[in-house]
């Protein structure tokens, strides 16, 4: 059996002035101008599913119509499609060319759009959800790999590798050819805690399916090492809840520490405030976990009977869990939802100023956005509150015109989005600011402790500080608000105490920082007005050497041209 999976492609418009596709421009560090971030991700559950599978296949990114279109000639039994909500029109477009070109095909939808098929959007003239439904042979609401391999005959309890997961990346703006490299194990698919705005917990109907023990995760990242050829880099590992069992983080910071060779690797994950205050924030530090992403989504929630009922991973105290991780070194992503019913405008920018003032290195600020397939979906439905106009080109964290509130007019949303956003650029300024203080005080904490581990640790947090000192100068010459300057000027005397005087290497990188934020400055921080990126093939099971080829880019046949341009194996 030969195996395609697709995602769709562009081109795509920005919105609300960045491109969507782009995690930390538009979401984890918007604001900042050049000191913004840059981030690229792959869709690693089709990696996954492909390199888990017997049988050959094929991962189809951001191709255009004209390329999927192509890639249909060579004779696929299956083909899947990623379904995304926002994608729904192209990804009709895609089914509608499938059956008309390759009708032998068996056509599979997955991803966390899948659920959204279940409901129709007030705005759907062109039929994509029923185009959708029709053409479907099957639709995967559940673990990918396991679906697939019974699809293809195969046994689907054989174990997983994960090792030849494409990588992510990110870096700052003025430094737009410097990714840092970091590789993603998914530990668990779903989550039990039910918000009821989650697109991904609504998909897998409140059911967390574990996809690797810790044992087989630290194996991944042993396998990314020895890839990368780096003994310090930091893992993504995709469970949306991951401290909620607790078993799970101990054992995988146990083989961490049990191996020398692995204290400089780093993990990021998924952590309610329910699980995470659980855990002394010193013990997530030295489980190896470099940053965690919490959902605050409302600080207000806390004291109002609905916001209990549906926001339950969000029982705790907020505010003391960031400020806990981030006296121990934790770098938080901390998340805030402006819309929910309970948010008048005063308590909409009450929860604006607890954000602001917990100063998380990173954070995601977004209008309630009701998905289709979603419990929030539905009740908005039947209470009859969404606007006509919606439709499936709306469904982003970026729209503010989908429903009556009833305390908040439309753009009120918008100016409260805005206002965050103005608040943690003038009052905490870019990430990097953020980002040092949490490495020294990770260094400070772990000088304190005994044993070998903890005096790596020190090491390790202060180099990293060192590093990130060498941004302060360029915060300083083009960051105009004097909160920030100054906030810059009291974490310059912190180092000095804590690391003494910038060496020679720091003071070159710090030149070259102030040069290429200066060029940046005078380019300026627009994003294109469109994100179109080229197509990638990635090829699995076709190569008798055993390896998975890449190729980014058009030009025709790849098997015929054989223009393979990345090998990894």
């Amino acid at each position: 059996m030969k195996v395609l999976l697709a995602t769709a492609g562009g081109p795509y418009e920005a919105v609300w002035g960045e491109n969507l596709h782009d995690l930390f421009s538009s979401r984890l560090s918007r604001g900042h101008g050049v000191f913004s971030m840059s981030s690229h991700c792959h869709p690693f559950g089709l990696h996954l599913i492909a390199g888990n599978l017997a049988c050959p296949a094929t991962v189809l990114e951001e191709p255009s119509l004209a390329d999927f279109e192509a890639e249909l000639s060579e004779g696929y039994d299956v083909v899947g499609l990623q379904l995304m909500s926002r994608h729904t029109l192209r990804l009709a477009r895609m089914a509608q060319s499938l059956k008309r070109l390759a009708p032998q095909a068996r056509l599979v939808l997955g991803g966390a759009g899948a659920g959204a098929l279940e409901d129709d959007v007030p705005s759907d003239p062109q039929g994509a959800a029923r185009i959708l439904r029709e053409a479907a042979d099957e639709v995967c609401r559940e673990d990918g790999v396991a679906f697939m391999r019974r699809l293809a005959g195969e046994d689907p309890g054989r174990p997983l590798t994960q090792e030849h997961m494409p990588l992510a990346g990110f870096s700052a703006r003025g430094f737009q050819r410097r990714y840092m490299r970091v590789p993603v194990v998914l530990a668990a698919l779903g989550c039990p805690n039910g918000c009821e705005f989650c697109s991904t917990s609504a998909v897998a109907r409140r059911v967390k399916t574990r996809i690797a023990q810790p044992e087989q995760a630290y194996a991944a990242m042993k396998a990314q090492s020895q890839r990368m050829r780096a003994g310090r880099f930091l893992t993504m590992i995709f469970d949306e809840d991951l401290f909620a069992e607790p078993e799970w983080p101990r054992r995988l910071g146990a083989l961490i520490r049990k191996d020398r060779a692995s204290w400089g690797w780093k993990w990021f994950s998924f952590g309610s405030v329910r699980a995470l205050s659980g855990f002394d924030p010193e013990e997530v530090r030295d489980l190896g976990c470099g940053a965690v992403w919490t959902g605050l989504e409302s600080f207000s929630a806390a004291d109002e009977a609905v916001g209990r009922e549906r926001l339950a991973k969000r029982e705790g105290d907020a505010a003391a869990v960031v400020e806990g991780l981030n006296r121990a070194g934790v770098l938080v992503v901390a998340s805030l939802v402006l819309g929910f019913d309970h948010q008048d405008r005063g308590r909409a920018e009450r929860d604006i100023d607890g954000l602001v003032r917990l100063r998380p290195p990173f954070y995601q600020v977004s209008p309630l956005q009701p998905c289709p397939g979603t419990p929030l979906f539905k009740r908005l439905s039947a209470e009859g509150r969404l606007h006509g106009g919606y439709g499936w080109d709306d469904i982003h964290l970026f729209t503010d015109d989908w429903s009556k509130h009833p305390h908040l007019g439309q753009e009120q949303v918008r100016e409260l989005f805005e206002l965050a956003h103005r608040r943690l650029a003038e009052e905490n300024g870019p990430p990097f600011l953020g980002m040092l203080e949490g490495f020294l005080n990770a260094a400070e904490a772990c000088a304190g402790k005994p044993g070998e581990y903890h005096a790596y640790q020190r090491r390790f947090y202060a180099e990293l500080a060192g590093l990130t000192r060498t941004m302060l100068a360029p915060v300083r010459r083009f960051v105009g608000s004097p909160l920030v300057r100054e906030r810059a000027a009291a974490l310059e005397g912190r180092c000095r105490a804590v690391l003494g005087r910038q060496s020679l290497l720091g003071r070159g990188i710090e030149a070259a920082a102030l040069f290429n934020f200066a060029l940046a400055v005078r380019r300026g921080a627009a994003t294109p007005p469109v994100y179109d990126p080229g197509p990638r093939w990635t090829f699995y099971n076709q190569d008798p050497a055993g390896r998975v080829l890449v190729r980014k880019g058009r030009g025709g046949s790849v098997r015929a041209r054989g223009r393979l341009l990345g090998v990894f194996g």
